[in-house]
């Protein structure tokens, strides 16, 4: 389901690095004749397919939608076709990392010039390190922190590229230290684009299993 925004209002975010922003957005939806003893259920229904998704129109990622309301009492059929279409306003919770937007998350992969972070255990980045130093410092299982260097889209994913790593804990409870600052990714943030999304998504929810099942 692609959501046809019309019109979008910001109403909250924490300046300009907001990792979350909430969104009045109006929308034109459509729902059909064999759901109208529920209309409020039908629309609800084709908005959640879009939660977790990127929407190009709204710059981010939808986590929740809440506030629906029809802006008319009355629904529209168009042609000869049987849906019946409305104008409707809500508010929409969006993931919406900016570069400069500093995130935690924990490590589901850690290699000499690669570690990679699963972030709100849903969205997978990548941070390359330079030079023969740092990977070795972050090991699977850490929670680390990070600035969002660029930001990519594939098959309606969003994946992140960070610099300056920092564990904040590690998985055995250690202090935390600083890791390194990638010249690459640090080019990228410069133009404002992604120089290496993450590739590990099929592997992330397997990794965070094992890393929770070995503390348990």
């Amino acid at each position: 389901v692609r959501l046809r925004v019309h019109h979008v209002d910001g109403l909250a975010a924490d300046g300009g690095a907001a990792m979350f922003e909430r969104t009045r957005v109006r929308l034109r939806m459509h729902v059909l004749p064999g759901a109208l003893s529920n209309v409020e259920g039908a629309l609800r229904s084709q908005l959640n397919q879009s939660i977790l998704k990127y929407v190009p129109a709204l710059e981010g990622v939808p986590l929740a939608f809440t506030s629906l309301r029809a802006l008319k009492a009355h629904a529209r059929i168009q042609d000869e076709l049987p849906d019946l279409h409305m104008p409707v306003e809500v508010v929409v919770l969006l993931f919406r990392p900016k570069v400069g937007t500093v995130l935690e998350g924990i490590v589901t992969r850690s290699s000499r010039d690669v570690v990679s972070v699963l972030v709100l255990s849903v969205f997978t980045a990548s941070i390359r390190l330079g030079g023969a130093s740092g990977g070795a410092h972050a090991r699977e299982g850490d929670r680390v922190r990070f600035s969002v260097s660029g930001v990519g889209v594939a098959s309606d994913l969003i994946t992140l590229a960070g610099i300056e790593l920092v564990v904040v804990a590690h998985a055995d409870g250690g202090a935390s230290r600083s890791i390194s600052r990638s010249k690459s990714h640090k080019r990228g943030a410069e133009r404002g684009t992604c120089a290496e999304p993450a590739t590990h998504d099929a592997h992330a929810a397997k990794r965070r299993k094992r890393i929770e099942k070995s503390r348990a």
